[in-house]
């Protein structure tokens, strides 16, 4: 008579308190089994593989077996002889320790070699030049013959409004059979020049007249290049 007078929820507490306490027990029966074989694999798998690291770094003097990890770092060597002190960590992360201590050796040695990635290496002047000499060297003709007085490259760092980018100074003519000719050569390597991708600026004086009128002479041509922006340079066939 009670139980038709109480609630719906009164009726189910006593079966929903038990079914709680069931799970609980049962939680806490599979976390105590997952504890005892985590800790069977660090005590006997993960020993395994922590004892053929050291052997690796440091060989087994005792069979006369050298180390295959050539010229180790003295803190990873003090790290492998001494890990079983560092109680802190789990043989997993004794291994995962060790990894970090030889990712920081190698960082360490490509700086001091100039192979850092984080640094920024400058642009090749010699690339720049070789990318103008090539168009230039397409305006050769049998009419028209572009030579080189002087060139000088240099490398210049980024500005707020320009990138790194190399200079590439000329000091030039153009010979022909008449100045006409030679200026129409130097315009089209001008449009040439100004037509590429790597380059980011174009500047030159006003031509001269070659003694004889047999062609222009230009001083200090200016062109800035961005290497960065040229195409992979085929090698020699």
């Amino acid at each position: 008579e009670e139980l038709h007078y109480s609630g719906a929820f009164e009726r189910v507490e006593l079966p929903l308190a038990v079914v709680a306490l069931l799970v609980v027990t049962f939680l806490g029966v599979w976390f105590i089994f997952l504890l005892k074989e985590q800790r069977m694999v660090d005590q006997i798998q993960l020993a395994f593989w922590r004892d053929s690291a050291r052997i690796y770094i440091l060989g087994d003097p005792q069979k006369g077996q050298a180390g295959d990890l050539q010229y180790p770092s003295q803190r990873v060597t003090d790290y492998v002889k001494n890990w079983d002190e560092d109680t802190d960590r789990s043989k997993f992360d004794h291994l995962r320790r060790l990894t970090t201590l030889i990712q920081e050796d190698v960082k360490k040695l490509e700086k001091d070699l100039g192979q850092d990635a984080e640094i920024k290496q400058p642009q090749s002047a010699f690339t720049a030049m070789v990318l103008v000499m090539d168009v230039l060297a397409k305006q050769w003709t049998d009419d028209v013959r572009p030579s080189m007085r002087s060139v000088a490259a240099t490398y210049q760092p980024g500005r707020s409004n320009k990138p790194d980018h190399v200079k590439v100074d000329i000091n030039m003519s153009f010979l022909a059979q008449d100045s006409v000719t030679a200026s129409q050569a130097f315009d089209d390597f001008t449009r040439d020049v100004r037509g590429q991708p790597w380059t980011l600026d174009f500047t030159s004086p006003v031509s001269e007249s070659v003694e004889g009128g047999t062609g222009i002479y230009l001083s200090h041509v200016s062109i800035d290049v961005d290497v960065t922006k040229a195409p992979p340079m085929k090698g020699a066939q």
